[in-house]
């Protein structure tokens, strides 16, 4: 599970399989001791939930995203990175630390420079890998009763 904060990348009909963001908010993964100590480079507090991606994938851990959630995480107090450093601070410790995970994993991050970002959006890109997304089969509308009763005794992908 992988629910993201971003509501213009959802869609109710697909599941992705491909290297993305982990959110460290909402991960519904069966957690090892080991996940939390992939992240060795304790520099990268300001970007863990990038490098844990990266990390886990690089390590052969596949993931599912269910692109059909959104979450966002409201903080009631400050804390943490923001009451210890400005905006500005920590968009350069984020860009170093993004650039030493693009020289680690080459192959699966990239420092992307976005001049019109705001300071909240970190600079990076994944790389297309993974296998296709798993896409569902649409319900069908039954005229009466109940709507999704067939839907829900049938195989939702072809897996």
């Amino acid at each position: 599970l992988s629910a993201s904060r971003n509501v213009l990348s959802m869609t109710t009909d697909s599941v992705s399989r491909k290297l993305g963001l982990l959110d460290g908010n909402v991960w519904g993964v069966r957690a090892q001791a080991s996940f939390v100590n992939m992240v060795e480079d304790h520099g990268a507090g300001v970007v863990w939930d990038v490098a844990w991606s990266v990390e886990l994938w690089a390590r052969g851990y596949r993931f599912f995203r269910y692109r059909s959630l959104a979450t966002r995480t409201v903080y009631r107090l400050p804390g943490g990175l923001q009451t210890s450093q400005s905006a500005e601070e920590r968009r350069d410790l984020e860009n170093a630390q993004i650039q030493k995970l693009s020289q680690k994993h080459a192959g699966l991050i990239h420092f992307k420079e976005k001049p019109n970002a705001s300071l909240s959006t970190m600079l990076y890109s994944f790389s297309a890998v993974g296998p296709e997304p798993l896409i569902m089969q649409r319900p069908e509308a039954l005229t009466a009763g109940r709507r999704y009763v067939g839907f829900a005794l049938r195989a939702m992908t072809p897996a």
